[in-house]
């Protein structure tokens, strides 16, 4: 039963991995806008922000719309639809927003939208685009999980996505680290190794839990202390 429960935690946690990415890139960036403002941009510049932001706000809403029929299981030729829509939602906002700050992550509403209809390579390509126009470097980290996990979503590139992932997660150290070390866990766990499992998520609990004030602690550590490992 136990086994059941984690596999299950694990593959809600993975679809779950849009979401999180979306809430936390929307968050960072507004802070970012608000950054411009402070150092005194131009009218033209804030309206030109603006604009991008409320056609921002129109992608998310078609992109959480379709993310919560693929989670609902809808694999209706309708469902399939909805992606397309996020596709074209997403490059016409970036078309008509490419002047903006957030033009990026119009590009990763794009890319995800292609690999949900299947189309890795363009998706990954798309995805790369956005990660040479970021401005906030901590994002590229972000960004390269989510590339991994693109990666790691065909056959053909596994091995190249998987080698990223573990790069991410225990390499050079950074605002994502925590999350890598999440998935890189969550998918030895998948694959039944308890032994590689338990080495990742001990070192997550270890290295964002302990000694950390409650306010500061990792969700994604979190998660792995709720599957049993760490303390």
């Amino acid at each position: 039963m136990m086994d059941i429960i984690k596999n299950n935690f694990i593959i809600r946690s993975l679809k779950e991995f849009d979401l999180w990415s979306m809430l936390l890139i929307f968050s960072i960036v507004i802070l970012g806008l608000g950054y411009g403002g402070y150092w005194g941009y131009s009218y033209y510049r804030s309206s030109i922000e603006q604009k991008a932001q409320q056609s921002f706000s129109e992608c998310m809403h078609v992109y959480r719309n379709a993310l919560a029929g693929w989670q609902g299981q809808d694999s209706s030729k309708k469902n399939m639809n909805a992606w397309k829509e996020v596709e074209i939602a997403a490059r016409l906002g970036y078309e008509h927003n490419s002047y903006s700050y957030l033009a990026p992550y119009f590009l990763m509403f794009q890319a995800d939208a292609l690999r949900y209809q299947g189309q890795h390579s363009q998706a990954v390509k798309i995805l790369d685009d956005a990660m040479s126009k970021i401005s906030y470097q901590p994002f590229k980290k972000l960004f390269g999980i989510k590339r991994a996990l693109m990666l790691m979503d065909s056959q053909a590139t596994f091995d190249n996505g998987f080698d990223q992932l573990k790069e991410l997660a225990t390499g050079e150290k950074h605002d994502f680290q925590d999350m890598a070390l999440f998935y890189l866990g969550s998918y030895y766990l998948s694959r039944n190794d308890s032994t590689h499992a338990r080495e990742f998520f001990n070192k997550l609990t270890h290295d964002f839990l302990k000694d950390q004030k409650e306010e500061t602690r990792s969700v994604w550590a979190l998660q792995a202390e709720a599957l049993g490992y760490g303390s």
